[in-house]
């Protein structure tokens, strides 16, 4: 009993997140078990290098994040990006949008701003990141791994 609670411990974060999109997260494991389903939009800031993911029918975009700050120059930021996105949207009708940062952090306050942009139910976010978090080892050592 003892190793089966401790086993679901272990697994509960990492089983949980993601396993259903209309939470707001996906997995990596569910990015690479139906790749043809998500676009997945890499939304790290300038200066920050993009990692292109080799995963057949995979399709990625980048959009650069604005930097962190409040006032006009902030908002008009947010305004521009969360029109890209708009953008990918109307692009990619049939793929679930998926940011993705290096460890989630971005892209969890990417989605929870989304709905103030008329993004709400349109985006979900890479639960565990590009580099892995407490959720998942990331997209880019679950692709090093299969």
């Amino acid at each position: 009993m003892a190793i089966a609670v401790l086993l679901s411990m272990l697994a509960g974060p990492a089983a949980q997140a993601g396993a259903d999109p209309a939470d707001g997260e996906v997995a990596a494991e569910a990015l690479l078990a139906e790749p043809a389903a998500y676009l997945l939009v890499d939304i790290r800031q300038s200066g920050e290098t993009p990692h292109e993911m080799p995963v057949e029918g995979l399709a990625q975009e980048r959009l650069t994040f604005p930097t962190g700050g409040s006032g006009p120059m902030h908002e008009a930021g947010l305004a521009t990006f969360y029109a890209g996105l708009k953008d990918l949207v109307r692009r990619y009708p049939g793929r679930r949008l998926v940011l993705a940062c290096g460890i989630a952090a971005r892209s969890r306050e990417a989605l929870r701003l989304a709905p103030g942009y008329g993004l709400q139910g349109r985006l979900w976010h890479l639960a565990d990141g590009l580099e892995g978090n407490d959720r998942g080892i990331g997209l880019l050592d679950a692709v090093r791994l299969r």
